[in-house]
């Protein structure tokens, strides 16, 4: 579905010789959860776009050439910084060499800069896989005005900003129209109303020395865009992370199991909690771990309340995003009515309940 046929870039400002994206296919993969696997074509697809203006940095990529190691598991190479060798260690790859490296000059505004085009192959248990990148020596607000000047040569699908608290201004900012993901260590929810992001971080990317997460690594955000392209199963449905876990309400007809989900009934949890509210956060944290292991199968799974009560269905979806910091307490409320706007559907509740309420507001990430 989201697979391009121009040339598309995931374009890393201020990258500094930080190469541990190039590894991000394989971190994605070293758990369920991380990134739903349709949509491994935005990341698959795209070429690495680096770019800085540091003497530095350019510097250390004009050192490469070809058959260099960046990284290998037997001889410990590391010609990049050790601020990134967890990301090197944690991907499981035996080695990671260059393959091509050629420089280049080309125009930006007016202005003729240096590009150094690089191929990569990375070794992992007996298979080759091959990766490319461009680095960029130059401020990154210029490439950025070259690239929306020139909309059918470039197309930014994605973006990476990682380690930009020296950089303020990336904080609020616009974005190129076509991104469909950003990979960034800003706080959860800080691209909201734009981009939403999606279950757990990976730690292996980032800058522990310069994060805004406090080296919990980089988050995945996928736009609205991408977000509403994933189709809906009937009414009342919608995504908390597409293709990947859904909820729903209502009459359960269009769900069954002929269409390969695993379908989680929440009505049994408030039978047996009965009265005891709000005391039941033990049987709440066994409801949220049954649904952890179903996303953690090749199901998709689908949050559903039978009964119809919207606010019983939103309690337990607000304390599952709060729990795998997607959202803080503080933030699930405006998160999930993105969620909600986007799957179209219409609240028949319009008075929830306030204790439902609180104790969503009060969930705290990882119980």
């Amino acid at each position: 579905m989201f697979f391009l046929k121009m040339k598309s870039y995931v374009v890393y400002p201020a990258c500094g010789s930080d190469l541990s994206p190039l590894l991000a296919g394989f971190l994605m993969q070293r758990q369920p959860g991380y990134f739903p696997e349709q949509l491994s074509g935005l990341w698959s697809a795209n070429t690495l776009l680096l770019c800085d203006n540091s003497e530095a940095v350019f510097g250390f990529y004009t050192k490469l050439k070809k058959g260099d190691f960046i990284y290998s598991s037997r001889d410990k190479i590391l010609a990049s910084e050790s601020l990134y060798r967890d990301a090197w260690i944690q991907s499981g790859i035996e080695s990671f060499k260059v393959e091509t490296i050629e420089s280049r000059k080309a125009e930006v505004l007016g202005e003729q800069v240096s590009v150094i085009e690089m191929s990569f192959s990375a070794t992992k248990e007996g298979n080759v896989s091959f990766v490319s990148a461009s680095f960029f020596f130059c401020d990154y607000n210029k490439l950025e005005q070259h690239i929306m000047a020139y909309p059918k040569s470039y197309r930014v699908s994605g973006l990476l900003l990682l380690g930009m608290q020296r950089y303020p201004g990336f904080s609020k900012r616009t974005f190129f129209p076509d991104t469909d993901f950003l990979i960034s260590d800003f706080p959860p929810n800080h691209f909201s109303g734009t981009f939403l992001p999606i279950q757990n971080r990976i730690p292996e990317l980032g800058r522990p020395n310069r994060s805004f997460s406090a080296g919990e690594g980089a988050a995945i955000y996928l736009s609205e865009t991408v977000f509403s392209k994933y189709p809906l199963y009937g009414e009342n449905f919608f995504w908390i992370i597409p293709g990947l876990i859904g909820a729903k309400s209502g009459p359960q007809s269009d769900l069954g199991p002929e269409k390969g989900h695993h379908t989680i009934s929440i009505d049994s949890f408030f039978e047996a909690i009965g009265d005891d509210f709000p005391n039941f956060e033990k049987e709440l944290v066994s409801l949220l771990d049954e649904i952890d292991k179903s996303v953690d199968s090749e199901k998709v799974t689908v949050l559903w309340d039978e009964g119809g009560q919207e606010d019983r269905l939103l309690l337990v979806i607000g304390c599952w995003i709060v729990r795998h910091g997607i959202a803080s307490g503080t933030q699930v409320n405006e998160h999930i009515s993105s969620l909600i706007r986007l799957g179209q559907w219409q609240l028949q509740t319009q008075i929830e309940n306030e204790g439902y309420k609180k104790v969503r507001q009060s969930w705290v990430k990882g119980l």
